[in-house]
C-alpha cells in the first residue's frame, strides 16, 4: 500500500497536480467575489429578429451537467428558503415545456461545450427565456458574449469538477443579483477563512496521524462507502459518490436523510456482515430534532452489520460554509483514496472515450454552432 505520508510518491502519481488545484480554493473564491461585484444584468438581448427583456423571472431553470451541474444542486437547496420563485435543475438535452420569456434560464458549463447544456441554451433562446451563462469560454462563452446575454467568465485549463468553487461563486453572486439576496459575501469570507485552516491540516506535508482526510482515506481504502447527508448539505453526499467516481475510481453511494429511512435503511436488515461497505455520515450542526433521532437510530441499526461508520461535522455557522467545508474534505479524501488505488486522480479516460465517440458519430455541437449563427 502507498505511504500518504511519502509527499514525494503522491506527488508523483498526482500528474496533473489536483493537489495544487485544491490550494488555490480560498483564492479563486476571494477573487472570483471580487471580481463579480460589479456583475449586472442589463435590460435586454437580440438574437435574430426578437428582443428579450429582463424582467423579475417567475421561475428559475438551471442547466448543467456533471461537474458544472452539481452546483446547481448544492444552490437550488441552499436558496429554497431564500427566494420565491421555484428553481428547477434540468440534466438533459432538452428544456421543460414551462420555460418561456418569464422564465430565468441559467447554463452552466466549465468548458463551455458541454453538449446537453449548448443545446439547452440553444432552446431556451427559441422560447425567448431571460438568459445568464457561466463558462470559462466555449460556444456559450463566445455566443453569449456577442448578443449581450449576461456571462461570468471563468479562468479556464483544469478538468471541470476542481472547478467547483469557481462555479459555485458564480452561481451564488449571480442569484444576489437577480434576487438581492443578502449575507453571501459575510458567507463567504467565513468560509474562506475555515478553508484555509483546512488547507493547512489536510495538506500532504501533514502526517496521517493528524491529517482527517488522510484517516478516513484509509478507513474508506477497500471498501464501497456510502455517503448520507441531510437538508440543504443532500447534494454534498452526491457529490461525495461522484468524486469517489471520478478521482478514486471507486465504486460509492449515497443517501439522504429523511427519504433514506423510507427504503434503504431496509438493506440492514440482511442477515449477512456487511464489512465490505462503509458509511460516512455527513452532519449539520443545526441538525432539527427529528433528523438527530432518524441519524442515532440508523447509525445504531448500521452499526450491527459494518465497523465502518464515520461521522463527518461541516463546520462554520452559515449554510455556506456547511457545504464548502463538508466538500473540501471530501475532495481531499477522494484525491488520497486515488493515491491508495495508485492512479492519477485527475484521468477520466472512459469519459474523454464517449466525447469523442459522440462528436464523431452525432456532431451536436457542431450543428448547433451552426443554428446559432445562421
Amino acid at each position: 500500500m502507498i505511504d500518504l505520508d511519502d509527499v514525494n510518491v503522491l506527488r508523483a502519481l498526482d500528474k496533473s497536480n489536483q493537489l495544487a488545484l485544491m490550494n488555490n480554493w480560498t483564492s479563486s473564491i476571494t477573487e472570483l467575489k471580487k471580481r463579480l461585484h460589479d456583475f449586472s444584468i442589463p435590460e435586454d438581448y437580440s438574437w435574430k429578429d426578437q428582443v428579450v427583456q429582463y424582467t423579475s423571472p417567475e421561475k428559475v431553470l438551471l442547466c448543467g451537467m456533471g461537474g458544472s451541474a452539481i452546483v446547481a444542486d448544492y444552490v437550488s437547496n441552499l436558496l429554497i428558503d431564500e427566494i420565491k420563485v421555484p428553481i428547477i435543475v434540468n440534466k438533459s438535452y432538452s428544456i421543460p415545456k414551462f420555460v418561456d420569456e418569464k422564465t430565468l434560464t441559467i447554463c452552466i458549463s466549465y468548458s463551455g461545450n458541454t453538449e446537453e447544456t449548448v443545446s439547452c441554451f440553444y432552446q431556451a433562446l427559441k422560447r425567448k427565456s431571460m438568459i445568464v451563462t457561466i463558462s470559462s469560454g466555449g460556444i456559450l462563452g463566445d455566443f453569449s458574449s456577442k448578443i449581450g446575454i449576461p456571462y461570468v467568465k471563468l479562468k479556464g485549463g483544469q478538468p471541470p469538477r476542481t472547478a467547483f468553487p469557481l462555479l459555485y461563486v458564480s452561481l451564488l453572486k449571480v442569484f444576489e443579483k437577480i434576487f438581492s439576496i443578502t449575507n453571501i459575501d459575510e458567507a463567504l469570507d467565513e468560509s474562506v477563512a475555515l478553508l484555509e485552516r483546512l488547507s493547512e491540516q489536510l495538506s500532504p506535508e501533514v502526517s496521517t496521524s493528524q491529517n482527517q482526510a488522510k484517516k478516513l482515506s484509509l478507513l474508506l481504502y477497500n471498501s464501497t462507502p456510502i455517503f448520507i447527508s441531510n437538508s440543504y448539505c443532500s447534494p454534498v453526499s452526491y457529490r461525495a459518490k461522484c468524486q469517489l467516481n471520478e478521482n478514486s475510481k471507486m465504486l460509492s453511494c449515497y443517501e439522504n436523510l429523511p427519504e433514506s429511512n423510507h427504503n434503504g435503511i431496509v438493506i440492514w436488515d440482511s442477515l449477512k456482515v456487511m464489512n465490505h461497505i462503509s458509511v460516512v455520515l455527513l452532519r449539520l450542526p443545526n441538525e432539527r430534532p427529528e433528523i438527530k433521532t432518524r441519524v442515532e437510530v440508523t447509525e445504531k441499526i448500521m452499526n450491527k452489520k459494518t465497523e465502518k461508520i464515520f461521522e463527518l461535522y461541516a463546520l462554520g455557522n452559515s449554510k455556506i460554509a456547511h457545504q464548502l467545508t463538508l466538500t473540501y474534505i471530501i475532495d481531499y479524501i477522494s484525491i488520497y483514496l486515488a493515491f491508495l488505488n495508485e492512479i492519477d486522480p485527475t484521468v477520466i479516460d472512459g469519459i474523454d472515450l464517449l466525447k469523442k465517440t459522440l462528436t464523431k458519430k452525432h456532431g451536436l455541437l457542431k450543428n448547433i454552432k451552426e443554428l446559432l449563427q445562421d
